[in-house]
């Protein structure tokens, strides 16, 4: 529901973020109830509710115990950009790359359609390091 496949269905996103979340094994599930929360902010933004993703993003930042290899900012830098937030979106993917700079060649290689809003845009291009 993240994307334009089908309608969004908050309601329906959260309980299937919570059952998501209950199947995964239990050392996994500070993550996963991250991870879920932000695709549900993805659904909050698509159904024009703004305010609500915002907030499920701040709730939704992992820490060194529950994220460590800070994969969760690409997610949220994703939902970032679907709201129309790109200074917040650019540092978040700055902070990304930083902990994981050899992510940036893939970026480099192949610009997956999250960021087509903001592709164009000199910043990503130098976070991403393109010419």
């Amino acid at each position: 529901m993240s994307t334009n496949a089908t309608d969004p269905d908050v309601p329906r996103a959260w309980q299937l973020a919570n059952e998501a979340v209950r199947l995964t094994p239990e050392r996994a599930r500070p993550y996963e109830q991250l991870y879920e929360q932000i695709f549900v902010a993805a659904v909050l933004a698509r159904a024009g509710l703004a305010d609500s993703a915002r907030h499920v993003l701040e709730r939704s930042r992992g820490n060194a115990d529950s994220d460590p290899t800070k994969e969760l900012l690409g997610y949220q830098a994703f939902v970032r950009v679907m709201l129309g937030d790109k200074d917040e979106a650019l540092r978040l993917l700055d902070e990304y790359f930083t902990a994981n700079p050899k992510h940036r060649e893939g970026f480099r290689k192949s610009v997956h359609w999250w960021w087509r809003p903001i592709q164009n845009d000199p910043r990503f291009k130098a976070v991403i390091g393109a010419p």
